[in-house]
This record gives C-alpha cells, sequence and structure tokens, in this order.
C-alpha cells in the first residue's frame, strides 16, 4: 500500500526508531499511507500514544524553546497501517478499536502463489505510484456524493447488525472501506463483489469487536478472577456469593444507594471486592506483559 505513493521506501520499525523519526514519518506528505512494521505491546508509550493519535489527525505539541511561550504541533498528514506478531492490547484495546485488523496465516504456499508474490514485490520496486491517477480522476464524484452514500451505507449496515453486538468505533473504521467500494465498485473491476465484501465487513466487524472486548480491562480482571477461582486462591462463600435475590442495593455512587429489583430472576454475584483485588494485584504482579488496573478503576468500571 505504502507503494502507491512511495518509491523504494523501507517500513519504519517501531521497535528500533525514535518518536521524532515517528512524527517526522507522519508530518513528510499529505494524504498517503505509511507502513511501520515490528508492532509490539511493549513499544514505547510515546509512539504507542502517537499512533493512536493518527486515527483522528491529533498530532504531537511541543515548546518552541526554552524562553518562549509558542507551541508548534507536529500534524499528521498520512494514515498509517502496522504489521507485528502481537496484537497490541495495552489501554484495553484501544490501538486496535482505532484499526481494521487483518490476520495472516502462517502457512507453505505453492509455487504459483509464491510466484505471484514476486511478481507483486517486483513491481512495488519498480514503482505503481502511477495508479494514483486512476484513482484521483474520480475526486470530484467523490466530493459530490460522499455525503449521500455514506449516510446511505451507514443505515444499510446498522440494519444488517442490528441483533449483534459490535462497538460503535469498529463499525466507523469498516464503514469508511464499504462506502469507498460502494462508490468505486463501478469504475474499477474489483476481484469481488459489493455483496460479497458487504458480507465480510459485517463479519469482520463482529469478530474484531469481540476480540477487542476479550483484551481489554475488564475482561482481563475477570479472566484472572476465574482462574484464582480454579485455584482455590478466591472461595465461593467467603469471597463471594451467587444468588437469585428478588431485589438488591446499589450504590450509583458515594452516598447514594438504590434498591434494584431483579424481575428477570437473573443471577447475582455479590464479591468481596477489597479482598478479591488484592488476591488479583498478587496474581497481576507474576504474570509478564500483564497491566495491573488499580481499585478505583476497576471500581468505576462496574
Amino acid at each position: 500500500l505504502q507503494s502507491f505513493f512511495y518509491w523504494n521506501l523501507n517500513p519504519l520499525e517501531l521497535n528500533t526508531s525514535t518518536l521524532v523519526g515517528l512524527a517526522r514519518r507522519l508530518t513528510r506528505c499529505k494524504n498517503t499511507i505509511v507502513f511501520c512494521d515490528e508492532m509490539r505491546d511493549d513499544i514505547d508509550e510515546s509512539m504507542h500514544q502517537t499512533l493512536k493519535g493518527t486515527w483522528n489527525g491529533i498530532g504531537r505539541e511541543k515548546g518552541k524553546g526554552f524562553d518562549s511561550n509558542k507551541t508548534t504541533v507536529d500534524k499528521i498528514n498520512s494514515a498509517v497501517y502496522y504489521s507485528g506478531q502481537y496484537l497490541p492490547t495495552r489501554d484495553d484495546g484501544a490501538l486496535p478499536s482505532r484499526s481494521i485488523i487483518t490476520n495472516f496465516e502462517n502457512k507453505d504456499y505453492s509455487p504459483a502463489e509464491k510466484e505471484e508474490y514476486n511478481k507483486l514485490i517486483s513491481w512495488n520496486k519498480a514503482g505503481i505510484s502511477s495508479f494514483i491517477i486512476d484513482v484521483i480522476k474520480h475526486r470530484e464524484f467523490m466530493s459530490a456524493n460522499m455525503t449521500r452514500i455514506y449516510a446511505e451505507t451507514a443505515k444499510e449496515l446498522k440494519l444488517s447488525l442490528k441483533d449483534q453486538e459490535y462497538q460503535n468505533r469498529v463499525f466507523d473504521n469498516y464503514l469508511q472501506l464499504l462506502v469507498t467500494v460502494k462508490m468505486l465498485k463501478d469504475k474499477f473491476k474489483f476481484p469481488f463483489t459489493y455483496d460479497e465484501y458487504f458480507q465480510l465487513t459485517q463479519e469482520q466487524i463482529i469478530e474484531n469487536s469481540e476480540t477487542i472486548a476479550d483484551s481489554d480491562g475488564l475482561a482481563a480482571f475477570w479472566r484472572i478472577v476465574e482462574y484464582l477461582v480454579g485455584s482455590g486462591f478466591i472461595k465461593q462463600g467467603e469471597d463471594f456469593l451467587i444468588n437469585r435475590d428478588s431485589t438488591a442495593d446499589i450504590i450509583p455512587k458515594k452516598g447514594e444507594k438504590l434498591s434494584w429489583k431483579n424481575e428477570n430472576h437473573d443471577k447475582i454475584i455479590y464479591i468481596n471486592f477489597n479482598k478479591i483485588w488484592q488476591d488479583y494485584q498478587k496474581e497481576v504482579t507474576k504474570r509478564q506483559g500483564e497491566e495491573l488496573i488499580g481499585m478505583t478503576t476497576i471500581r468505576n468500571y462496574f
């Protein structure tokens, strides 16, 4: 994808590059896309936050000299795609929720498939930026019809997912591509139909929403609690109870108590939060790469 805009430009290595290098790569050209490789969940925090900022174009603000109150902003002019062996999960999956996640299977490829791959690589090295001309000649059409088709496609996609759970941010990410395919399907010969791509979009929105939900902080907390219950460190009847009470008292904020009616007779779990959080804290410190979530943060999740 980067080869459409740059000739023979190497990817930016996230595990060895500096924040300044990343900022300059993102500022270099407008309306292009740059490739960042070697994504890991333990990259520098500033690099991670900068990548998050590319989603809505918020760049890094910095002071201009020690004797001035003036500031400058490293503008983000390019979109980003990144690759790596690990899914970034820090900040409750904040970066994946701003991304379109695609998995590539590690398998043995046939000689014919390898030949097609090598052909693509040779094209990239020769330069394929001329294809941009084939796209930008439709800019006037896109500008005139984008708002209308965007609204129509969003309504159509929401209707198709009405019985499914998904994250709105993930929905918006995939909607951008779906609208683009819909607008250009009669301008280019794609190797798929619009209906096929619409179905794929539905599946990917649901799948990626589930992936992000599994990686968020609250889900990680409950996974560890489940392990501690199974290991006998947290015990039912002592540290938590599960009942089907008809009513339960809830405290939405300090000094306020409300009575909630359990009209569906659902199971209610009562936990000794102070004890369970201490057990959770001890277990997290033993796990490499696991991020501890503070007691106040977890209370706010609840």
